[in-house]
């Protein structure tokens, strides 16, 4: 009688898409996978990443920037309409930009907020709410980035090495003569950022920083070292607490994913994120976001030409990936926090979301869920796969229309190649808490790939699985 084994399965884990997919194929899409603590049932589990829900009125165009918290609103631009939403979702435009299209950054100071375009800087003060350009001759009009720090504005001046400050806390005064040179490397400054009183000059190959010594002169200061490493997609940089992030230039090598803090960056991006990235055919025009929901701090990385939303979980250094049906990339083109909840922008419709795992539909649609797993062998044996089953948070139905939430199962016996058809079990109905779905009459050969996909609108949680195997006779 043939022997059939069971074999704990290590199915879960992050994005890893190898050159070879053989090799290894593992893709994680709508779920991020989760350290728990010691004594926790499992080391590892899938969780699902948040829904959205749309919270005012439409606006029109392209959601261009991320969400900046200031005068107890949260504004983005969206299309080429500077907008405020309340957290009472009460949402209004507050002045027209000269541009309609392209990345725009914001900087919020005490009296005012202050946003570039790459063509045209503008400001909105508080004591008014007036929406004006920047019409000081002394303005670069080119500028890409604007930070606030220490009661200056700052920003780029596009195509070179210079980059210049306002007068103490007003964004519509500037002087021709209080710029600085990024003078280590002859190298222009494509992004500016600010991290821990810091100011990070980031150009195509190196990346200067700064501190407020005082000077009378020119009051920042550049550190005697320099970082060498550039920024390849300009407006993929963004600050968290734990660093300054972005998709950067190195001296010796292709695209890869740093984080910088202190003088010092380290790249993020796992050798297999850095090929699958480097195989893309845009890189320059990546946008970068950052947001933390229950504990995780997630870096999202957008690439708009590719239809690929990459995400790094800073809480654990794994990756996976984000996608709206019908894309293949993240709807959310802008990422900001008003004190109370998460809000993104569309990359297209103007409409702004609440962002929340507590929200299991995308703009009211499904979320496909899909986790597929790593390679499994048994020593280049051959074996029969007679079933597998899966463990998830189960009885998790409601009375709607996922009372009976769907998982379903498809397997490849050539390392992703070509796959099986979608076969579903039940997750379980409404307090069916030990349902474990199972699937049998995998197949036979030497290596088992399977796909994991689920579009309930449930919470979603897989947890570990299981797989009965009888090694075929030598």
């Amino acid at each position: 009688m043939p022997e059939v084994t069971r074999f704990p399965v290590p199915i879960l884990g992050g994005t890893s898409i190898s050159d070879a997919v053989k090799v290894n194929n593992q893709k994680t899409v709508n779920l991020y996978p989760k350290i728990e603590t010691p004594g926790a049932k499992t080391q590892i589990a899938l969780y699902h990443t948040p829904g959205n829900t749309q919270v005012d009125a439409d606006f029109t165009g392209d959601g261009r920037s991320n969400g900046v918290y200031w005068n107890s609103e949260l504004w983005f631009v969206i299309g080429n309409k500077l907008v405020s939403i309340t957290t009472a979702n009460v949402s209004t435009e507050r002045g027209t930009l000269n541009t309609s299209t392209g990345r725009v950054t914001l900087a919020a100071g005490r009296d005012y907020l202050a946003l570039v375009d790459g063509t045209n800087g503008y400001s909105i003060d508080l004591a008014t709410l007036t929406f004006a350009v920047i019409t000081d001759t002394d303005f670069p009009d080119d500028a890409t980035h604007i930070v606030y720090l220490d009661g200056y504005f700052i920003v780029n001046d596009a195509g070179t090495d210079d980059f210049y400050i306002s007068t103490s806390e007003n964004p519509t005064a500037w002087d021709a003569l209080d710029f600085e040179v990024a003078s280590a490397s002859p190298d222009n400054i494509l992004a500016l950022a600010r991290y821990d009183r810091d100011l990070y000059a980031i150009g195509e190959e190196t990346t200067q920083r700064y501190y407020n010594s005082g000077n009378a002169d020119f009051p920042f200061t550049p550190y005697p070292n320099t970082m060498e490493v550039g920024v390849l997609a300009s407006h993929s940089v963004v600050k968290s607490p734990y660093g300054v992030f972005w998709l950067a230039n190195i001296p010796d090598g292709d695209a890869v994913v740093v984080k910088a803090s202190g003088g010092q960056f380290e790249i993020i991006s796992d050798p297999d994120t850095s090929s699958e990235i480097s195989r893309l055919t845009t890189k320059t025009d990546a946008i970068g976001s950052v947001y933390t929901e229950e504990g995780h701090s997630f870096y999202v990385l957008t690439f708009p030409t590719d239809q690929l939303t990459k995400v790094y979980d800073i809480t654990t250094g794994m990756w996976h990936n984000r996608e709206s049906t019908p894309l293949t990339k993240w709807r959310i083109s802008g990422i900001g926090y008003d004190r109370t909840r998460i809000l993104g922008v569309d990359f297209t419709n103007g409409k702004i979301y609440r962002i929340s795992r507590n929200i299991y539909t995308d703009d009211g649609g499904e979320i496909y869920r899909i986790r597929r797993t790593q390679v499994f062998h048994s020593g280049r044996r051959e074996f029969i796969a007679h079933a597998f089953e899966v463990e998830v948070e189960s009885g998790e139905g409601t009375s709607g229309d996922d009372d009976d939430p769907q998982i379903g199962m498809m397997v490849s016996w050539n390392g992703g190649k070509t796959w099986s058809n979608n076969r579903t079990q039940s997750m379980g109905e409404i307090g069916e808490y030990n349902q474990r779905p199972r699937f049998g009459a995998l197949g036979r050969g030497l290596e088992l790939t399977m796909e994991l996909r689920t579009t309930a609108g449930v919470p979603t949680t897989i947890i570990a699985g299981n797989l009965d195997i009888e090694l075929v006779p030598l």
